[in-house]
């Protein structure tokens, strides 16, 4: 095999964002791509899209410019060139922002939820290549209740579609830069005990209760 050419990032337009379960590539294979961690659980890829397929591309291909503007061309063509939509609706009650499109870009979007975080942050899924749901936390909610509701959303999303990221829940913090934190609710449906999965979960239910005392 040849080496590939270099991408000259001031004219490629189909330099695309996706993202991945982050063992989608072999662990000798990771560092030659052109990836970098989201979440945990969560990587995003830099791939050069075309009328039928898609490549991610490798380190190589882009030596000399910096990594961090090739993400942000990727990310900017992904929101300017492919067709999204933006669906503002309720999931068993819980109001959401949908981000969606018929393609496997639309995960770049998780790049806007700074628009749906409020004072207590955003609860965020990507299980599909073509959403991202967010649920925009606010002292009105049942948290417990949205937690459960959107946790079975994705994975019930990611069981069932095709080319599936992670059924993982996370919660976006306020004021912080996209950072998300795995979260989860365990609920015994005999005992009625209720259990928070991680660490994270802790400290988003700390934060709201500190001024919702009496709502769960």
């Amino acid at each position: 095999m040849g080496v590939l050419p270099r991408i000259d990032i001031s004219t490629a337009q189909n330099l695309r964002l996706r993202l991945y379960p982050d063992d989608v590539f072999p662990a000798d294979v990771l560092p030659f791509m052109l990836t970098r961690p989201v979440a945990p659980g969560l990587i995003e890829s830099v791939v050069m899209d075309y009328p039928d397929s898609m490549r991610p591309i490798n380190r190589t291909e882009v030596a000399g410019t910096p990594e961090a503007k090739v993400f942000d061309h990727a990310l900017a063509s992904s929101l300017r060139y492919e067709k999204s939509y933006v669906d503002h609706q309720p999931l068993d009650g819980v109001p959401c922002t949908v981000f969606r499109g018929t393609h496997f870009y639309a995960t770049a979007h998780v790049h806007r939820i700074g628009e749906c975080v409020g004072r207590y942050g955003a609860l965020v899924s990507v299980p599909l290549p073509q959403y991202v749901l967010v649920h925009t936390i606010t002292s009105e909610d049942h948290l417990v209740a949205a937690l459960k509701v959107l946790q079975d959303y994705a994975y019930h999303l990611y069981q069932d579609g095709d080319a599936p990221i992670t059924p993982q829940l996370y919660w976006q913090p306020p004021n912080t830069p996209l950072t998300l934190h795995p979260v989860g609710v365990r609920i015994d449906r005999a005992t009625k005990v209720i259990s928070y999965l991680t660490p994270a979960t802790n400290d988003l239910m700390s934060l709201w209760t500190a001024t919702n005392p009496n709502r769960f």
